[in-house]
């Protein structure tokens, strides 16, 4: 104790301070995490001194944020300073545990030790994620990655996990095939692509885990795709006006919001109806209906339904308007997005012209993920790790079916002293691969009975070929040829 006093008395005031987050830390990087060891023996007889105990130097070790969570955690081992330190306990008195909301939405947080969670409290959190996140750049990245045709994306919000939590499955929202259609299709064609039963009552947690239940590999294509490019072309036909009185008010209303579409729905070409939501409140939709789709869901990879799925803030009579419009809004696009060339905007987002660097592409059957995304958490950290020159190779590893490796790991020696590191190691295959600046410690993990490669100046090559595929060897893979 004495000795941890003298250690606190020693420190700087301002780094003091610092550390504790009394005042801000404007250097950088950032301080790192310190473990103090308070090490003791028993006093022999014949050694002088009071007590039963001699107090050692105190050991500091300091590690970055990342790695302090799994080094530094309780009945984990580590090297350092010659002594393999393990941590037996943590003392929970140097902090008190809070409870703390976090808004789903935007970044609102609330501290409950100091206000009281009440429900108005909820509400306003549920407000903020209209009135104090940006509406606009929200919408602007979902488009950008539904028109890159690379990804979907899915809308959950607050009151969807809500819903979701208490055992429901229907959504409080009115459909849209009853609050934006011009008509209820009863003279459709039969061949017009049909909405399924129900097919915009139920809320977007159970939307989804019904697509994710869904097998992607169809006879055509991505069937939960196909059904939802159905929905929604089914909701774009009960938009296409039905008689002259529908058509002329639905070109008035096409005449308000020619100036601020994006060119692709300004100009779709020929082949294409109006559609436009019958309402134009603060959640509307306006677009063009694709009369391929006419003779049932279009099979050319090319074919496209221009639209943008609006929220227009300003008609929002209040904050309760807007909430229920932007819930409108997200849960909607969810299944018109689906449609190539569907866009989710905002009204002032395109009077700034926001959507004007995107370009729509015809969606194929399902979007597909990059090698990267498709990997699961555990390949994701490691890959943030890695140096960057390794990462491709690490990924074709991942896919080879690779287990996951252990990134920049120390070697000890019987005594416990470290006495070499590497890059990674697999260390149930005893593979180590080295950076061109570890290339002395070869003999060392050599000397334990690893496998060991050592990587080129360029970290990309091993013995004359991609690194990846001597570790695929050394790990009895096989990893395909890269066209």
């Amino acid at each position: 104790m004495l000795e941890l006093i003298k250690e606190i008395n020693t420190r700087d005031l301002l780094n003091t301070l610092t550390d504790a987050g009394l005042i801000p830390n404007y250097a950088f990087p950032e301080a790192g995490v310190e473990l103090k060891s308070v090490l003791w023996r028993k006093r022999a007889s014949d050694e002088p001194g009071q007590g039963a105990y001699v107090t050692l130097t105190t050991q500091k070790y300091e590690r970055p944020a990342q790695s302090a969570l799994s080094e530094f955690a309780p009945e984990n081992r580590f090297y350092a300073n010659q002594r393999r330190v393990e941590v037996d306990q943590i003392n929970m008195n140097l902090a008190k545990t809070e409870d703390w909301r976090f808004c789903p939405s935007c970044h609102h947080m609330q501290n409950l030790t100091v206000e009281a969670d009440t429900l108005s409290d909820v509400l306003k959190m549920a407000l903020q994620a209209v009135t104090s996140c940006s509406c606009n750049d929200d919408a602007l990245k979902r488009s950008a990655l539904v028109a890159s045709g690379r990804f979907w994306c899915w809308s959950v919000t607050h009151n969807d996990v809500m819903d979701a939590l208490a055992g429901k499955v229907d959504t409080d929202l009115e459909s849209p095939l009853m609050s934006l259609s011009r008509h209820n299709g009863a003279k459709a064609p039969a061949t017009v692509p049909r909405a399924q039963e129900k097919a915009f009552m139920q809320h977007a947690v159970a939307s989804l885990l019904h697509w994710l239940a869904t097998p992607a590999d169809g006879p055509a294509g991505d069937p939960a795709i196909e059904q939802l490019q159905r929905n929604a072309l089914w909701l774009g036909f009960l938009m296409v006006p039905h008689n002259e009185q529908e058509k002329s008010t639905c070109e008035h209303q096409l005449g308000q919001w020619i100036h601020r579409l994006p060119a692709h729905v300004k100009e779709p070409g020929k082949g294409f109806a109006h559609s436009l939501s019958k309402v134009s409140g603060v959640c509307q939709q306006v677009g063009w209906w694709p009369l391929v789709a006419a003779k049932g869901l279009p099979q050319d990879a090319n074919w496209m339904a221009p639209g943008v799925l609006v929220l227009d803030e300003a008609k929002a009579e209040d904050d309760t308007a807007l909430h229920l419009a932007w819930r409108q809004w997200l849960q909607l696009f969810n299944t018109a997005q689906s449609l190539p060339g569907m866009w989710l905007v905002t009204a002032s987002g395109l009077d700034q012209h926001d959507y004007d660097g995107l370009t729509p592409l015809p969606a194929p059957a399902a979007a597909q993920p990059s090698e990267q995304t498709s990997l699961n958490g555990a390949w994701l950290e490691v890959l943030e790790q890695l140096l960057d020159p390794l990462k491709p190779g690490m990924v074709r590893l991942a896919h080879a079916g690779a287990a996951v490796p252990e990134i920049g790991p120390e070697l000890a020696d019987d005594k416990g002293r470290v006495v070499a590191d590497a890059e990674m190691i697999w260390a149930p295959a005893h593979l180590a691969v080295l950076r061109p600046d570890q290339a002395d410690m070869v003999q060392e993990w050599t000397a334990q009975g690893w496998t060991v490669l050592c990587l080129d100046e360029d970290l990309t090559q091993c013995t004359a070929q991609p690194w990846e595929n001597a570790a695929a060897t050394a790990l009895g893979l096989t990893i395909e040829n890269q066209e």
